[in-house]
């Protein structure tokens, strides 16, 4: 499977991704609110696409997302995820 992570955390990074990649699958790209952090992170990560843009995330050719933005954005971010 490819993954998309819609937000740059460290809880992603020292625990979703490592788990992501035990399973055989893919991390596609990452997606921050800073272009910045979200390149560094992706660099860092051995992520090969960066974002800003959810909009652009959601066309990625992904089978999953992990959502690990504050909590207050997850609802909007799950539905358009859904909806995609």
């Amino acid at each position: 499977m490819k993954w998309a992570l819609i937000g740059a955390s460290d809880i992603a990074s020292t625990r979703v991704i490592p788990a992501i990649k035990l399973a055989g699958d893919e991390v596609y790209g990452v997606m921050s609110s800073s272009a910045d952090r979200a390149s560094t992170y992706a660099g860092a990560n051995g992520i090969s696409h960066s974002t800003t843009s959810l909009e652009e995330l959601l066309a990625w050719p992904v089978d999953a997302v992990y959502i690990s933005t504050t909590n207050e954005l997850h609802a909007q971010q799950a539905i358009a995820a859904a909806k995609a």
